[in-house]
């Protein structure tokens, strides 16, 4: 709900909120190819742990892009662990070559924790 209210207070057409609203949805579904063992470890990830989860971000687009309903949310699936710096994954875009509506759903993540350093 917080991406669809930063969507409309930027006065985005609902036609723009639908795919939006999805990517906002699944942005993690990626995470359903990630093994447990790597999912549930506990503590701090290592170097190989951290190569594995952000691969969570290719899968959840080779899956929603195949769905005619979510195929527009795809991108933002693919996009929401840039950064605006260039320092995110996985293809290290940065500024507006992050696609807007994956910088909205990443700003809308990561309000719900105490710390902003991954945007």
């Amino acid at each position: 709900m917080f991406t669809i209210c930063i969507a409309r207070a930027m006065g985005l057409s609902r036609e723009h909120i639908n795919p939006i609203a999805h990517g906002a949805v699944f942005h993690d579904v990626g995470k359903m190819a990630i093994p447990d063992r790597i999912l549930r470890k506990p503590g701090p990830p290592d170097a190989g742990r951290n190569a594995i989860m952000r691969q969570h971000c290719i899968r959840g687009y080779e899956l929603v892009h195949k769905i005619p309903f979510l195929a527009d949310a795809a991108e933002i699936v693919y996009s929401h662990h840039e950064r605006y710096d260039g320092a995110g994954y996985p293809r290290g875009l940065a500024s507006r070559q992050i696609p807007l509506e994956a910088r909205i759903v990443s700003v809308a993540n990561c309000s719900q924790y105490p710390r902003f350093d991954h945007l």
